[in-house]
This record gives structure tokens, C-alpha cells and sequence, in this order.
């Protein structure tokens, strides 16, 4: 195949570096960028073998002469295109940082994509498919509501909007609205993750730089997702409780939320 191509085009220097390549067609573009890295640094514990390890030898400069025409001819054969069949969404190379999650949400039946193959990490989630993440993911038990005036029997999020009422995890506003449509903002994102973890109880942790501008009811829910390590805000050391959330942004915090969950049991 492609790979023990690779590897007989120029000796045994570094094979055992390369041999990772025999191990699997690569998964993502990532995947293959991480052995090319990872056979970079193999170089000069190979040319051990060569007896001189001086980076500034000869043998040194040739061994990795020769590893870099062979990561140039992995990127030149294998392309975005030979991965796009295989993976689940084709559209998370922006949001690396939330793939080991989304996918692995996937995988449990807990999120899905905007179509086939793309997942829209960067979009602004919705009230519908948050509380739709939610329910699929604990599956709530839920007494009878009444239904929310803008929500219809017939729209795809009814059961999951109505078993999230049911169960305390979402309301309305003063007029019965449910508002599904509507964006999330990071401290309904942790409000309603909270509630769906079934309101634990708030250890201390260190507030906020900005815990003046996070919502009295949504304290309890913020802190203790960063008390857990949930959340740990921007880089201003702020959490931004009024920005918008992004469906990947949802998907990481929910995913934690639940690795949390699994230690606790």
C-alpha cells in the first residue's frame, strides 16, 4: 500500500519512526500530522545508530534530508480527499480542540450534524438543540408539562423540549414561550447543564474576573462547573457569561460534564 511504498523508497533510515504508518490509514489529517511530527523528533535517536548524533554531522543532515522527502511524499499522496469518506464530519479541522468530544458524543447518540457530514462547530447553538443534547444525554425522568405556547407536537425537538420541562431542566419566559430558536449564552449553557446533572451541590473556587456580570441565578451553575474543571474561562481570566455559545463550545462542557459524572459513580 501507500505506506510500505513510503518506506522502501530510501533504506531502513528511519523505519522505525515510519513503521507507524503500517499500523492503519490515518483517521484525519491531524492523525497524519502527528506521526510526521512525532518522526521528526525519532531522528536523532535513530541516527544513534550511525554512531554520530551531532545535529551538525553529516550523517545527521542526511537521515533527516532523507525523512523529509518521505513527509513530503506523505503529504503529496495522502490528501484531505483520501479522508473525507471516512470520517464523521468533514468539517472540524477549526475546532480540533472539541473533536475527541464531538465525536465521541456522537458516537453515543447524544449529538448530530446540521447534514451528513458536517457538524457546524462554529455555529451559535440553539435553546431546541441544547436541551435536545441534554435529554438524550441523561435521560431525565419527567412528569407531564404543559406545553409551551411556541412549541408544536410537531417539531422535531417537541419530546425532548417537553421531557426537559417535565423534568425542571428548562422553562419558559413570562409568556409561556420556550423560545426554541433562540441563541444560548455561556451561563444558560452552564444553567442548563447543571440542572440536567441534577443541581450538585457548589464547592469554594476562586471567582470570576468578571462575577460581577454573571446572573445571580446562574452562579451556582458556573462556579461549579469551574470547580470541576468544566469550564476555566477566557484567557482575561473572565467566563463572558453573555457571549453566545457554539455548538462545539456545548459539546466540550457537556462532555466533561459527563466524564464528571462517571468519576462520581
Amino acid at each position: 500500500g501507500i505506506y510500505d511504498s513510503i518506506i522502501a523508497l530510501d533504506g531502513d533510515v528511519q523505519i522505525t519512526a515510519l513503521k507507524a504508518l503500517e499500523n492503519g490509514t490515518f483517521k484525519s489529517v491531524s492523525e497524519m500530522e502527528k506521526v510526521i511530527s512525532e518522526a521528526k523528533k525519532a531522528v536523532k535517536e535513530n541516527v544513534a545508530d550511525y554512531s554520530d548524533d551531532d545535529e551538525s554531522s553529516s550523517t545527521y543532515k542526511v537521515s533527516q534530508d532523507i525523512l523529509d522527502r518521505r513527509v513530503e511524499i506523505i503529504q503529496d499522496i495522502v490528501t484531505d480527499a483520501d479522508f473525507e469518506e471516512d470520517k464523521i464530519f468533514t468539517d472540524l479541522d477549526n475546532a480540533l480542540w472539541a473533536e475527541e468530544a464531538i465525536l465521541a458524543l456522537y458516537d453515543m447518540g447524544i449529538v448530530s450534524g446540521k447534514d451528513a457530514k458536517k457538524f457546524a462547530p462554529d455555529d451559535v447553538i440553539s435553546r431546541a438543540e441544547l436541551v435536545t443534547m441534554l435529554v438524550n444525554a441523561y435521560k431525565p425522568e419527567a412528569d407531564n408539562a404543559e406545553e409551551f405556547s411556541d412549541v408544536k407536537s410537531s417539531d422535531w425537538f417537541y419530546k425532548a423540549v417537553m421531557t426537559a420541562k417535565g423534568a425542571g431542566i428548562a422553562s419558559g419566559d413570562e409568556n409561556n414561550c420556550f423560545n426554541p430558536a433562540s441563541s444560548v449564552t455561556r451561563q444558560d449553557m452552564a444553567v442548563l447543564i447543571y440542572r440536567a446533572m441534577g443541581s450538585p451541590e457548589v464547592g469554594e473556587t476562586e471567582l470570576f474576573a468578571d462575577d460581577a456580570d454573571i446572573s445571580d441565578y446562574a452562579k451556582a451553575a458556573v462556579y461549579y462547573m469551574k470547580e470541576k474543571k468544566i469550564v476555566s474561562g477566557m484567557e482575561d481570566g473572565g467566563f463572558a457569561p453573555s457571549a453566545t455559545a457554539t455548538r462545539a463550545q456545548c459539546a466540550l462542557m457537556l462532555y466533561k460534564a459527563l466524564g464528571i459524572e462517571n468519576e462520581v459513580k
